[in-house]
């Protein structure tokens, strides 16, 4: 907020940038944003809480970065149910 009669603040004052909170596979990306609506993909997901994997079917919606994390969303044929999984911890597709 700024009163009227001052001037607007000049916009190379602001600066962002997009980091990544966590690593992720390369391959394992291009791989999940090439199938994004066009094909299924069967992941192999590591589930931090429980330290197992699982294999999942998932049908990909899109790819989102959220707070610096990237996550998957689709439909899971495994769970029959929409789905959101972390793409730090997708093993391999």
């Amino acid at each position: 907020m700024r009163p009227r009669s001052q001037p607007a603040p000049d916009p190379s004052w602001i600066t962002t940038s997009v980091t990544m909170a966590t690593s992720v596979d390369p391959a394992v990306v291009q791989t999940i944003l090439r199938s994004v609506r066009q094909r299924v993909l069967r992941i192999n997901y590591y589930r931090p809480w429980s330290n197992r994997y699982s294999e999942h079917v998932v049908e990909p919606w899109h790819v989102r970065l959220v707070d610096g994390g990237m996550y998957l969303w689709g439909w899971s044929r495994t769970r029959n149910a929409p789905r959101t999984f972390g793409v730090a911890f997708v093993e391999s597709c």
